[in-house]
């Protein structure tokens, strides 16, 4: 988390996180969300955005409270990503500078800007059908760098959210 007092890791099974307290490294938490393989918590530390695959139910992209475990949205779902019989994974997700909106991509939907509870905001304009492999905020929250991986090409967006 931004204050650096705690992390989150995938355990072994690859389906459960575990919000450990850095000072000590103690194991302070842990809940199930599916099979996924990327973690970021937003600047304030109060959500946990867990994303990667969808190759399991319950897997996509989802917001959690860190300290709970309780979720508070999910962005994108498994067969929201999967597109023309095969499985899509996100490539990208990360909170805005004031932790209020979240950013994901993927190969079928582009990139899209969501609140925290998950409710899509916008729709960021993307290379068609192309792998997003990252996303970044500007320190301002006003601009949005989206990187298409396969087609080594990066989009800066001006938003508002």
């Amino acid at each position: 988390a931004a204050s650096g007092k705690f992390a989150a890791l995938m355990l072994d099974d690859a389906k459960t996180v575990g919000i450990f307290e850095l000072e000590h490294f103690l194991l302070v938490k842990q809940f199930v969300v599916g099979e996924n393989y990327h973690l970021r918590f937003s600047m304030d530390g109060t959500a946990l955005v867990v994303f990667g695959s969808c190759r399991s139910a319950g897997a996509g992209c989802r917001v959690y409270d860190p300290h709970s475990g309780n979720e508070l949205g999910k962005v994108w779902s498994a067969e929201e990503i999967g597109h023309e019989g095969f499985c899509q994974d996100l490539g990208s997700a990360e909170f805005s500078p004031d932790s209020k909106h979240l950013v994901a991509g993927c190969m079928a939907q582009g990139a899209a800007i969501f609140t925290r509870r998950g409710e899509r905001v916008t729709i960021v304009e993307s290379a068609a059908r192309t792998v997003i492999s990252s996303c970044a905020w500007s320190p301002c929250g006003q601009w949005l760098a989206v990187g298409h991986g396969t087609q080594g090409c990066l989009m800066i967006h001006r938003v508002y959210a």
